[in-house]
């Protein structure tokens, strides 16, 4: 990272950046939640929803959420999200090996089976393969990445979201997720 001269003031402001792993069933599912959503209140559902686990404190399994009622997952705050929640978890808890298989894939495929869940696009789908199953090639485009791709690498003009993706892949490669994170952070905190 360090080589491309657009990214060394967040390399050196950002040293020791790490990216979070998350246990692949919770990223699926906390994925689906966030979709169009804010941090406070996918925090508020998350906090909802370990109320239907075991311990009333962690997430709940995939099982645990199958044997719901959409219903009671509106309420607790997931809205439209709902059903893609339901049947996500009725399809993990029924092959619980996708999980797996999903890990065990090339980036491609896992990106194949991800976006097949309902309510996960490219970036979520990402989003998923990043923090859950360490396809650290993943690189998910949000409105903070798509703004400092364009200004540092496209000079400001209008570049479509998978194109900005292809070209985070291609250029970064296996580190293209780690990089992500560093581009994200120093959008957010204006380090370049």
């Amino acid at each position: 990272m360090e080589e491309d001269p657009l990214l060394r003031p967040a390399a050196k402001k950002l040293k020791g950046l790490r990216l979070i792993r998350q246990d692949s069933w919770e990223a699926l599912a906390c994925f689906i939640i966030s979709s169009n959503n804010n941090v406070k209140r996918i925090q508020g559902i998350w906090k909802n929803l370990s109320g239907f686990s075991r311990d009333k404190k962690s997430f709940p399994a995939a099982h645990e959420i199958a044997c719901l009622h959409e219903r009671s997952l509106r309420e607790a705050g997931l809205g439209y999200r709902a059903p893609f929640l339901l049947h996500t978890a009725q399809f993990i808890s029924t092959n619980p090996q996708t999980l797996d298989a999903i890990r065990g894939a090339e980036y491609t495929e896992a990106l194949k089976r991800v976006i097949a869940f309902p309510g996960i696009g490219p970036k979520v789908a990402d989003c998923v393969l990043l923090y859950g199953f360490q396809k650290y090639e993943a690189f998910p485009v949000d409105v903070w990445i798509l703004r400092v791709m364009r200004k540092l690498y496209f000079r400001g003009r209008s570049i479509p979201e998978d194109r900005i993706r292809r070209f985070g892949q291609k250029r970064w490669g296996k580190l293209a997720g780690y990089v992500q994170q560093y581009l994200f952070h120093s959008a957010r905190l204006k380090v370049i």
